[in-house]
């Protein structure tokens, strides 16, 4: 004498079991990441996102990114990690993902000067606050593109990797990416409208195969920017990238920053 279970009765739990598994799925699903980590920012540390305007005096702040696809190869005895490898072919349909390093803004405020209240006198004075020093004014526009190449190609000497050459489409897309963040106010490889470096790049007319970008915003000459990519693994091995043939360089003011760069390569 045995149990007796009723098929129906069995195909219906186990309907019962794929649905409620079905659903589980469909309830984790699948996800995307966009990788951020910290970038380059002298003497503090890194906040997450990209700031809104910010309310006190901002500083300066480094960024970098490459299309994915292969990996970059970088000069003899360097061994930084980039932001993201790069690609030979750019992919036609799909919008092409990126992974960025953005850092938050730098922000400062200064410190406001104290005067202890004086005690009560015959005769009243008044104290006046300290003078906060004057930020350094931004180099004019004409010829610190050029500086900025040339001292790329200075790092690239030393790590044995050949010079890059001006290319129009990049410097293109380079100086309007410089001028946009500088006029709307935001720092980020992606524009407000959503138009991705790489995107970008493309429109401009570039046709290389690899491509990367550097951005940074703040620093007042070619030199002070440069140290600051140098000093970041990411921007670094963007800048001794060995298969980089082509650069552009864009740089403009305005902002919240006051001052605007970016770096596109190709090759």
């Amino acid at each position: 004498m045995g149990r007796h279970t009723d098929p129906a009765v069995v195909g219906s739990r186990r309907a019962a079991v794929v649905t409620l598994t079905v659903s589980a799925v469909l309830v984790v699903g699948g996800f995307a990441i966009l990788h951020e980590a910290g970038g380059f920012r002298p003497g503090h540390g890194s906040t997450p996102s990209t700031p809104s305007v910010p309310a006190v005096t901002p500083s300066s702040r480094v960024d970098d990114a490459t299309e994915p696809g292969r990996t970059p190869s970088t000069s003899p005895g360097t061994s930084p990690s980039a932001s993201g490898a790069t690609s030979s072919t750019l992919p036609t349909s799909p919008q092409p993902s990126l992974t960025t390093r953005a850092p938050a803004p730098l922000v400062t405020a200064p410190e406001g000067t104290r005067t202890a209240a004086a005690r009560p006198s015959g005769t009243a004075s008044a104290t006046s606050p300290t003078a906060t020093p004057a930020k350094p004014a931004p180099p004019p526009r004409a010829g610190v593109a050029q500086q900025v190449v040339a001292l790329v190609n200075v790092e690239r000497s030393r790590a044995g990797c050949g010079p890059v050459s001006v290319n129009a489409a990049l410097r293109r897309a380079a100086q309007d990416h410089s001028d946009d963040m500088a006029t709307r106010d935001y720092f980020s490889h992606t524009s407000p409208d959503g138009v991705t470096f790489a995107e970008r790049i493309r429109a401009a007319g570039y046709q290389g195969g690899a491509i990367a970008e550097n951005i940074a915003a703040g620093q007042t000459s070619a030199k002070d920017v440069m140290r600051g990519w140098m000093a970041s693994p990411g921007h670094r091995a963007n800048i001794l990238t060995c298969s980089y043939r082509d650069i552009g360089v864009g740089y403009a003011t305005g902002g919240s920053y006051g001052t605007y760069w970016t770096q596109t390569f190709g090759g």
